[in-house]
Parts: C-alpha cells; structure tokens; sequence
C-alpha cells in the first residue's frame, strides 16, 4: 500500500493555490516524501511501541 499523504509534495499545483495552501500549514512547506517514509519506518519500529491514536 503507498504512502501518498495530501500534504505531501509531489508535483507543485497551481501557484496561488499552492501559496494558500502552505499559508494555511504551520510549517509553511509540504512534507518531503523522504520525510513521510523515516515517520513510517519509526511507526513500524518497536520505539514506537507506545504511540498510539
């Protein structure tokens, strides 16, 4: 099953789309792809055992 999370950068949409969107994201930038695959390999490790939610 991929990882494709909407907040993920994948291709850029639309400029003034794309500058409200990460206007409304606290980081002001989309999630690197590399960055969502280290969060799940950290979920599937045992260090994340207690996480839960």
């Amino acid at each position: 099953m991929p990882l494709i999370p909407p907040l993920t950068q994948t291709s850029k949409p639309n400029p003034k789309k794309y500058q409200a969107l990460l206007d409304e994201i606290p980081l002001h930038r989309m999630g690197q792809p590399e960055e969502i695959g280290k969060l799940a390999l950290y979920l599937a490790s045992d260090a994340a055992a207690y996480v839960t939610g």
